[in-house]
């Protein structure tokens, strides 16, 4: 387990490790790892897709995901009072640009709305700052 300091360090070489990414993967990765250290927080890569797979001497497709599903998905726990809160968690990652917003898919833009109107934390963002700064705005 680290320590508060050995946290800080961790993430601001995580916030750098994004500046440096060349694909929205590596982005990705930085910022679940950078997301996992914060107190409170449980973040999982997501994936959409299908795979062909072999069952009982039968192959079938198997579909995982839905359309539009944000690429990190978690929660952040809170407290109100005595109780324990879980909050929904879905980061929609993009590589940098203008307007990263505008590089949603329509299925993106209501996932991510689903999940606001639902009281969870949504939002897209392209660095492990942006992430952090989205769960800090919450």
């Amino acid at each position: 387990m680290l320590n508060s300091a050995a946290k800080g360090r961790r993430l601001q070489t995580l916030a750098k490790t994004t500046l440096d990414a060349r694909s929205e993967t590596e982005i990705i990765r930085a910022i679940v790892k950078a997301l996992n250290l914060m107190r409170g927080v449980v973040a999982f890569r997501l994936n959409v897709g299908a795979v062909e797979a072999e069952y009982r001497g039968r192959t079938r497709w198997v579909k995982f995901g839905i359309k539009g599903m944000a690429d990190i998905g978690g929660w952040q726990t809170e407290y109100a009072g005595a109780r324990k809160i879980a909050r929904f968690l879905a980061l929609e990652v993009k590589r940098p640009c203008k307007n990263p917003a505008s590089k949603l898919t329509p299925q993106q833009a209501e996932y991510l709305d689903l999940v606001r109107q639902a009281g969870g934390i949504a939002a897209v963002v392209t660095s492990v700052k942006e992430a952090l700064d989205a769960m800090a705005g919450n």
